[in-house]
């Protein structure tokens, strides 16, 4: 065995880490070196130090590696540049898109119907059940608009239809009326 493969088993021979064979390999060395035996006799008394002292205050040099051990992975410093920039881009661009509001005409004019007309108009709520074109023919009714996808009509107030508002308000596929326009407004 060499002197160097030797010197690096030592430590491995004082705490009972070699097998037999490596163990008697190694003991003959030693028989034959006194610089190998200096060495193990160094080598059991640094051990026995070791067992013995007990260090209350790390040693710097243990401190700063524990730290770079124990250092987060994640630091504003490495990611925060990155992530601000990224923040900021997104907020510029949220803020540089104007929205475009397209009216829906069919819900507008439903909410502001007293300005639609310029004579007295009656809102008629109808049921879904209801076929809009009979109830108009039966009650003979003349429609000013209708609202798509909807049992809504506007029908014009006139003097005929005035007299029968007593009929409409008893008829149960109505659910509800308003009266709208600028004139006899409620």
């Amino acid at each position: 065995m060499k002197y160097k493969e030797v010197k690096h088993n030592l430590a491995d021979y004082i705490n009972g880490h070699l097998s037999q064979e490596q163990a008697l390999e190694l003991e003959n060395e030693l028989k034959q070196s006194s610089e190998l035996r200096g060495e193990l006799n160094d080598l059991k008394t640094w051990q026995t130090q070791l067992k013995h002292e007990q260090l209350d205050v790390p040693s710097p040099r243990f401190s700063t590696i524990e730290a770079k051990l124990t250092k987060p992975t994640w630091s504003f410093k490495h990611w925060g540049y990155g992530l601000s920039t990224a923040a900021t881009i997104a907020l510029v661009a949220v803020l540089s898109f104007e929205p475009n509001i397209v009216p829906n005409n069919e819900f507008e004019t439903l909410t502001r119907s007293t300005s639609l007309y310029s004579e007295p108009v009656l809102q008629l709520v109808l049921t879904q059940e209801t076929n809009i074109d009979e109830f108009v023919a039966e009650h003979q009714l003349s429609i000013l608009q209708s609202y798509p996808n909807t049992h809504i009509i506007d029908v014009k107030l006139n003097e005929s239809l005035q007299s029968t508002l007593h009929i409409l308000k008893t008829d149960e596929r109505i659910v509800l009326t308003k009266k709208i326009g600028t004139k006899n407004e409620q």
